[in-house]
């Protein structure tokens, strides 16, 4: 199936990147409680790891319901911005950056975009890609690490709302911009990034 946009555009307007959940996300929230959706809200934007564990728990929780959101969130492939973003910044054997790329840069990392490896929202809106690359071994930390920084430095070219590796998270909207350590585990496999909309989209 070829991609289709399916953004629907919920970030803070005010953020210098506009920062966009997953369109599913905003409906599960309005299935909740309104007590629970309060705290949900609020917490998006003070710990996006609890967040996320939380939305999991209920999708857990409320499989029937939440499943018949799922039709109209499904983009069917990754998006251009996405695509662009691999073709212009993973795969470019003769990219100019600054920092420069270390030397030695794999162009053929493994690369997974849409649906991800368990059909998480962004990843069904081929807004995001994983790029593997192992925080525990020293030679491909350092790849990760300057992919880090090459996101966050260039946010605002690709639309770039959120970057995990390692113990390291960056969201646009997160922590006033700056970098956070993570005490979770589960991105020390591989980098984390997410466009928003408009990156989804480039005109």
């Amino acid at each position: 199936m070829a991609y289709q946009n399916v953004c629907k555009c919920v970030g803070v307007a005010a953020a210098p990147i506009k920062y966009d959940d997953a369109g599913i996300i905003s409906r599960i929230l309005a299935l909740m409680d309104e007590p629970l959706r309060a705290e949900l809200i609020r917490l998006r934007f003070v710990n996006r790891d609890q967040f996320d564990m939380r939305i999991k728990q209920y999708r857990n929780e409320n499989q029937e319901r939440v499943s018949a959101l799922i039709g109209d969130h499904d983009a069917g492939g990754p998006s251009p911005g996405i695509e662009r973003f691999i073709a212009g910044v993973i795969r470019n054997a003769n990219l100019i950056a600054l920092p420069p790329r270390p030397e030695g840069f794999p162009i053929n990392v493994a690369v997974q975009t849409y649906p991800g490896r368990y059909r998480n929202d962004i990843n069904l809106e081929g807004r995001a890609a994983d790029i593997y690359f192992q925080y525990n071994n020293p030679k491909e930390r350092i790849y990760g690490d300057w992919l880090f920084d090459h996101c966050v430095q260039n946010s605002a070219r690709y639309q770039i709302q959120v970057v995990i590796f390692g113990p390291r998270q960056w969201g646009s909207e997160s922590n006033g911009g700056r970098i956070m350590q993570r005490s979770s585990v589960d991105h020390y496999d591989h980098l984390h990034l997410e466009v928003n909309c408009g990156g989804a989209n480039p005109r």
